[in-house]
């Protein structure tokens, strides 16, 4: 559920804030980006369907240049920030304990949520 909420958080928000201007919202980080089609996810909850046009908020684009989920990879990821000239940063190393969807695999930037975090905190300050 944190991935679908993050993302339809982001999703609306980028509907919902008046053009040229960001809107703060508690939900407006997404957790997620699932970016390819796969029989368990509806292909309404794919980033390029929900970003059918440059939404209006500020997005910042944080995926692992080794995530092997099926939905969730770094090419179609990189594919969306570039098609709508998003911000995105490409997290490298960290570990690989568990499920490759889950958290603690490179997915859920096992052993880099620091990284993660400071870098949505210094991007975030900017806005």
């Amino acid at each position: 559920e944190p991935c679908e909420r993050g993302r339809l958080a982001a999703a609306h928000d980028s509907r919902a804030a008046p053009r040229g201007g960001a809107r703060r919202h508690a939900d407006g980080c997404g957790g997620c980006s699932i970016t390819e089609t796969s029989s368990a996810v509806s292909s309404s909850f794919i980033m390029k369907t929900m970003f059918k046009n440059k939404p209006d908020v500020p997005i910042f684009v944080i995926h692992h240049e080794k995530d092997s989920c099926v939905v969730t990879s770094y090419v179609g990821a990189k594919r969306l920030a570039d098609k709508h000239n998003f911000n995105l940063l490409k997290i490298s190393g960290g570990g690989t304990s568990g499920d490759v969807c889950g958290p603690l695999h490179y997915h859920g930037f096992e052993g880099k949520m620091t990284e993660v975090i400071q870098s949505i905190k210094e991007w975030s300050e900017k806005l």
